[in-house]
C-alpha cells in the first residue's frame, strides 16, 4: 500500500498494475487476516469482484497466469503446496471454511 492509501484503493491500483485491468463493478469486502507467519506478518484484506476482459499480466510481478476451475486449483494447492505462497493458501482455506467457495 502507498502512504495514505486504503486497502480497497490499493486493490484497484494493484489490479491495474499487475493485471492491466480495472473492474466495472465495485469490490466486495469478504474478510481481513491479521498478521501471522503465513501472511509474512502483514494485514491482508480479501475482496471479490466479477468481470471479464482482456488481462495484460505484468510478468515482472506475476510468474504464471492461467485459467482453471476451482476444483483443479484446490487439487493443485493440495498436491504441490510449495508452488503457492503461504498467504494464498491461507486465503483459500479461509474461503473454504466460510463456505464462500465450494467444490
Amino acid at each position: 500500500m502507498d502512504t495514505g492509501e486504503g486497502y480497497k484503493e490499493a486493490a484497484y491500483r494493484e489490479m491495474q498494475e499487475e493485471l492491466g485491468w480495472q473492474p466495472i463493478k465495485e469490490l466486495e469486502f469478504l474478510f481481513k487476516l491479521n498478521p501471522c507467519e503465513e501472511t509474512g506478518q502483514e494485514f491482508i484484506e480479501v475482496y471479490r469482484v466479477q468481470g471479464s476482459g482482456l488481462f495484460r499480466l505484468n510478468m515482472e510481478e506475476i510468474e504464471v497466469g492461467e485459467w482453471m476451475d476451482l476444483s483443479n486449483l484446490i487439487h493443485r494447492v493440495g498436491f504441490t503446496p510449495k508452488r503457492f505462497t503461504s498467504s494464498f493458501r491461507l486465503v483459500l482455506e479461509r474461503l473454504q471454511a466460510l463456505e464462500l467457495i465450494t467444490v
